[in-house]
């Protein structure tokens, strides 16, 4: 039986969570120096009376006192107490909790040219619990957002605020921001999940017109309550100076730290005169490193602009193009088609490449890619996509390099599905080592327009994209899903 959200949120939140199962423990470092034990965390420690202002460093890593001290030094978070669980209290997928579900029934089609769906059905069943709206306080963001570039110089926010500043106060908050559904991953290695979703800022105050997009990050606690300032430690790549810029060298490992929530400093193109800039529609999932940690990895679309010289202008040619972007690494500089200026050529950001497929032309407008990856490896090398549902095509990206080349995964396999898109990343349910197989479920949505008594909509369907050796099948779809969501407007905040 698959377990469904209430809400197309959580359902896009609770997918992804899954993919914790069965993940390897982080490498342990030691240090021959001094070493510090940080007090554990339990589930009280991030309740609502103790959980802000904490440092929470990674399981399975000793780290000396006075590296994380001069780490912190000259910090918001220089005098805030650091937590760290025991290896033996890490939980591969959050705690479960109490609550009531509402089972109900759908069906599942193997997609066929016989036009009596009748005979290729299978009945499936649900459970929905209430829907629940996540947390988002804005004045709190951008509290710290403004603290972090104006004390603390967080040359990010510096590089984003001559374009916020306007429409930063409670009552622009009101008129001129929007947050749309987002994607979680659960680390387990702080005991947290952490969610990434598409913050807007309309100049108009238009929902349909933001004149950019970012990607928030916040971290909620066990419970789903949101822990609104904390700093995150984490392992990152390495980083070719001495010392390190942003952070401190364990052994042959990097680490480096950011304060939550906070706008990833994605480096995406920004025009004066034109909307649509940013980050969109992003879709995380976890990956696994060779040096045995986990590590999230956010896929999204932005416009590029093919002419740098207009983007000044009103209407801008650019091509809308996937990238992947990895929240706790980073590189120097925007290093994309995106010209550098001075303020950011020196500049830290996200650790970010462009995808294309290889000896494709690029298209003018690339999206919806559904990530996955397989659960039946040591390590992950590659991340998969499916770039469409009809007729089904899989793509293979390397994770590590910088090429931005995808390989094609055989050929486009037909099928009678109907148009679909892609929803939430896909999730790896099993295998079958006879036949070198291996089966992933997912929500792809389908688009309709002028249906009915609405402009357009979406409805989800729950698919089944099954491997048997090097052929890719889309096996089954479900009929559009009612999950007891509740169907919020397009234009309310």
């Amino acid at each position: 039986m698959f377990i469904a959200r209430g809400s197309r949120r959580k359902t896009v939140l609770a997918i992804v969570l899954l993919t914790c199962v069965a993940l390897l423990l982080m490498e342990v470092f030691y240090a021959e120096k001094e070493t510090w034990s940080p007090k554990i965390i339990n589930l009280d420690i991030l309740s609502s009376t103790s959980r802000t202002k904490k440092v929470l460093l990674p399981a399975g890593f000793r780290f000396p006192k006075s590296l994380v001290q001069a780490h912190l030094k000259g910090t918001a978070s220089e005098q805030w107490p650091t937590f760290q669980i025991k290896d033996s209290e890490v939980m591969d997928v959050p705690p479960s909790e109490s609550r009531s579900f509402k089972v109900t029934e759908s069906v599942l089609y193997a997609p066929s040219s016989n036009k009596n769906c009748r005979e290729s059905a299978q009945k499936m069943k649900l459970a929905t619990d209430d829907s629940e709206r996540l947390s988002l306080n804005l004045g709190k963001i951008f509290e710290i957002f403004l603290e972090e570039a104006e004390t603390y110089h967080d040359p990010y926010n510096q590089h984003l605020l001559p374009i916020l500043e306007e429409y930063i106060s409670q009552e622009m908050f009101k008129t001129h921001w929007y947050r749309l559904s987002g994607s979680s991953v659960w680390l387990k290695d702080y005991s947290v999940h952490f969610v990434v979703s598409r913050l807007m800022m309309s100049e108009i105050g238009s929902r349909g017109e933001p004149r950019i997009s970012m990607l928030l990050a916040q971290v909620y606690d066990e419970e789903w309550n949101e822990v609104e300032d904390v700093r995150l430690v984490f392992p990152t790549n390495s980083i070719d100076s001495d010392p390190n810029p942003l952070g401190f060298r364990l052994g042959t490992q990097d680490f480096s730290s950011y304060r939550f929530p906070r706008i990833l400093p994605i480096p995406f193109d920004v025009g004066t005169g034109h909307n649509f800039w940013g980050a969109e529609d992003p879709r995380m999932l976890l990956v696994k490193s060779k040096t045995g940690h986990e590590e999230p990895v956010v896929v999204f679309n932005a416009y590029i602009s093919l002419n740098p010289a207009e983007k000044a202008m009103h209407r801008v040619y650019a091509r809308r193009s996937m990238f992947m972007g990895f929240p706790f690494q980073v590189q120097k500089g925007k290093s994309l088609e995106i010209p550098n200026s001075e303020s950011t050529q020196n500049n830290w950001f996200t650790r970010t490449k462009k995808l294309k497929v290889k000896k494709q032309l690029e298209r003018l407008i690339e999206k919806n890619w559904a990530p996955f990856v397989s659960a039946n490896v040591e390590s992950h090398d590659h991340i998969m996509f499916v770039t469409q549902f009809t007729p089904l095509n899989i793509i293979k990206c390397d994770l590590w390099t910088d090429d931005e080349d995808c390989e094609p995964e055989g050929t486009p396999t037909k099928n009678a599905a109907g148009s679909l898109r892609g929803g939430t990343p896909l999730l790896s349910v099993g295998s079958t080592p006879d036949e070198d197989g291996e089966f992933f479920v997912g929500f792809a949505r389908a688009h309709f327009k002028g249906c009915g008594c609405g402009k357009k909509f979406y409805r989800p369907n729950l698919v089944v994209v099954a491997r048997i050796g090097t052929r890719w099948v889309l096996s089954h779809v479900s009929s559009f899903i009612d999950l007891g969501m509740e169907v919020i407007p397009w234009f309310q905040p």
